[in-house]
């Protein structure tokens, strides 16, 4: 079953979320990590794999985005976010190409090489759509807003999966 699921996905040319619904104790984080651990090794399938836990009360799909990025592996995005660069040439291409919706995205992914390790945790915490963000703290990151709407989550997820396009990541 695993291996159909995987040909089914690696034939489709979107973008696409899957979840997986069972009863506790019937294997899906096994399943899960399991699957991903054979996306990882065999990159030629053209799958990205991001494993999630779903948050007990899910309210706004900004509550998904954030459950989708608590999975997301930052020095990975950042080497991704680097390839785009060198690929795309310019700031304005990856932005134009990328991040079209939410371009303060290119600045968050470049403040994740700083050398400042409190840029750094700013960075994640602006991708991770974190609420209590003050001005100051989007002021010090370089970013003019915060992911704080459904339209910025899905401008931003729909950012990071081109991203990983871009990159030729898998």
């Amino acid at each position: 079953r695993i291996n159909r699921l995987l040909f089914k996905w690696s034939r489709v040319d979107r973008s696409s979320i899957h979840l997986m619904w069972a009863d506790l104790g019937a294997g899906k984080s096994h399943t899960l990590m399991h699957i991903k651990n054979i996306c990882v090794d065999e990159t030629g399938r053209g799958i990205f794999p991001v494993y999630s836990v779903m948050p007990k009360q899910l309210k706004t799909f900004l509550d998904l985005y954030r459950a989708i990025i608590a999975g997301l592996d930052f020095v990975e995005f950042s080497k991704m976010n680097i390839t785009a660069f060198r690929t795309l040439r310019t700031r304005n291409e990856v932005v134009k190409r990328v991040f079209p919706e939410i371009p303060d995205a290119v600045q968050a992914l470049n403040s994740l090489q700083s050398d400042n390790e409190r840029v750094r945790n700013l960075a994640q915490q602006w991708i991770r759509g974190n609420s209590g963000m003050v001005k100051r703290d989007l002021n010090e990151l370089g970013v003019t807003r915060k992911i704080a709407t459904t339209d910025d989550a899905v401008a931003m997820l729909s950012g990071l999966i081109k991203l990983v396009e871009v990159s030729g990541r898998f």
